[in-house]
C-alpha cells in the first residue's frame, strides 16, 4: 500500500482515523453495543450486559464442536430459545 499512496496521504488518513475510526474492529463494537442493548432489554434483570460481554475474540483460531454446542447453550440460555430452534434443529448436544 505504501507504494500507492504518499506519506502524507497516508498521515491524513492516519490522522482522520483517529477522528473517526472504521473498519471491522469499529463494527463490532456497533454490533457489541446493540446486543448488549437487546441482551438488556429482552433479559431478566438479573445481570448487566456491557458490549465487552459481546465482542468477539479472534485470539483463538476457531472453536471446536464442544465450544460451537456451548455457545449455542448460552445462547439458548440468554434468549430462553427465541428463535433458535431453526438453527439448532437436529442437531446433537444443541437442540
Amino acid at each position: 500500500m505504501q507504494g500507492e499512496i504518499s506519506s502524507r496521504e497516508f498521515a491524513e488518513w492516519l490522522a482522520y482515523y483517529r477522528l473517526e475510526p472504521f473498519g471491522e474492529e469499529r463494527a463490532d463494537l456497533r454490533n457489541a453495543r446493540l446486543m448488549a442493548l437487546l441482551a438488556q432489554i429482552n433479559g431478566d434483570g438479573s445481570r448487566e450486559f456491557s458490549p465487552a460481554d459481546f465482542m468477539p475474540d479472534f485470539g483463538s483460531v476457531g472453536l471446536d464442536r464442544t465450544e460451537e454446542v456451548d455457545v449455542a447453550e448460552k445462547a439458548r440460555a440468554l434468549f430462553g430459545g427465541f428463535g433458535l430452534d431453526k438453527f439448532t434443529e437436529g442437531r446433537k448436544g444443541i437442540g
